[in-house]
């Protein structure tokens, strides 16, 4: 499977929300986050070794290692306890069991997806450009930083009349820096049929 939505449609496995990924199951950190309505997992420092220097300070230094990788046969007895009434479906992270786990290698393969490296970095590429631009940046995201204690910076600021007001964000371009910008990409040539 190349798709990680359409993986999870085909196999049966839950690929968005509190059970998120497969390979963690319900060992993955999330919270709900009441400013963007969504789930959100802030926690991804844990997937980094840790000597990493993206792993933060202090405190984030010490998170606990990654999630361990759920095997074929943790998800059948998780399956059958979804069967038999002892765990709920939705906490799960399982919706059906699926034809693609009767191939005899299936088990044997750590993980069950490949990533589609090129719509990755559509997607990633076009949303640093989205936030870089000030597209995505509004009051719901501005409160959701507060709610959740990061970028203090950026936090709404209440005036001596009782309005709000939103300070510039540190990722975001000036006029004059998003010109050269779109001149530099425009600027960008690639070879035929990429």
């Amino acid at each position: 499977m190349h798709d990680y939505p359409g993986y999870g449609i085909v196999s049966g496995f839950q690929t968005k929300g509190y059970c998120a990924c497969p390979t963690c199951a319900d060992d993955l950190p999330y919270s709900w986050s009441y400013q963007l309505r969504n789930v959100v997992y802030m926690e991804f420092s844990i997937f980094l070794p840790l000597d990493h220097p993206f792993r933060g300070v202090g405190e984030d230094r010490n998170l606990d290692p990654p999630p361990v990788v759920r095997t074929m046969d943790w998800w059948e007895n998780t399956w059958m306890d979804v069967q038999d009434g002892r765990r709920q479906q939705d906490e799960s992270g399982l919706r059906r069991w699926s034809i693609l786990h009767q191939p005899p290698y299936w088990k044997h393969l750590q993980i069950h997806h490949l990533l589609d490296p090129m719509h990755i970095e559509a997607n990633v590429v076009k949303s640093l450009i989205k936030h870089m631009f000030g597209d995505k940046d509004n009051v719901r995201s501005r409160r959701a930083c507060e709610e959740f204690n990061v970028h203090p910076d950026t936090w709404m600021q209440i005036n001596e009349d009782g309005s709000e007001t939103m300070p510039s964000a540190p990722w975001m371009l000036r006029k004059e820096e998003r010109k050269i910008l779109c001149q530099r990409i425009s600027k960008i040539r690639f070879p035929t049929g990429m």
